[in-house]
């Protein structure tokens, strides 16, 4: 079995720490290393051991897992279960200056390929988008990416879990952030700064940015 690790060294998809990924060979201790867009995204270990006799079913399993995958990347997955939380923005998703949507598809190939064989990997996405800005992102991206099973929006304020019927607030968390938290408070200082600052040079950004425990300002 070969091993790949990948490590975290920036905010880019192929460096998330997935710990690691493995690629079959046909011949035992054979080295295989597989070739992504970015240069070191894959770092080659060894392939000593001989892989035991996979039942029908996992055969038959890994034939279906690999009719979905690119060529390249058939037999990537991860080899071991795995939680993995990460920033949307600049990080699995692009913008004008950073172009990080083609790692991305890469990273969207072999996640779900390993939950395709069955294996427990949870996405986490961390992020400073409010809910109805995350559905938005994904509605325009949700070709790149695999699906979340937890969204931690508002910069860690609010916890959504992905349900059948939709995204479920962490009603739990909410009521936490609520301890000690003065809401009037808040906005009074953030008010102070827009009115030290000026109003033109700083504005509050639109309502959907933001909620009780959340405000959101942009310097001009």
């Amino acid at each position: 079995m070969m091993l790949h690790k990948l490590t975290h060294r920036c905010k880019t998809p192929e460096n998330l720490f997935l710990k690691a990924v493995s690629r079959r060979t046909s011949v035992a201790g054979t080295s295989v290393l597989l070739q992504l867009p970015t240069a070191r995204m894959l770092q080659t270990a060894s392939a000593a051991h001989a892989t035991p006799a996979a039942s029908t079913h996992q055969v038959a399993t890994h034939m279906a897992a690999d009719s979905i995958m690119p060529a390249a990347l058939a037999g990537s997955q991860l080899i071991k279960p795995l939680l993995l939380v990460s920033d949307l923005d600049d990080t699995l998703l692009g913008n004008a200056i950073k172009d990080v949507d083609s790692h991305s598809t890469t990273f969207k190939t072999v996640w779900e390929r390993s939950r395709a064989l069955g294996i427990n990997c949870k996405l986490a996405i961390n992020t400073g988008r409010t809910l109805p800005l995350f559905e938005e992102a994904w509605q325009q991206k949700q070709h790149l990416l695999p699906e979340p099973d937890i969204i931690i929006g508002g910069v860690g304020t609010r916890i959504y879990y992905n349900t059948a019927t939709g995204w479920l607030e962490d009603s739990g968390w909410t009521q936490h952030m609520n301890v000690d938290w003065d809401s009037r408070g808040a906005k009074a200082a953030m008010d102070n700064i827009v009115t030290t600052f000026g109003r033109d040079n700083v504005v509050y950004r639109e309502p959907v940015e933001m909620h009780d425990h959340k405000l959101t300002v942009l310097y001009q």
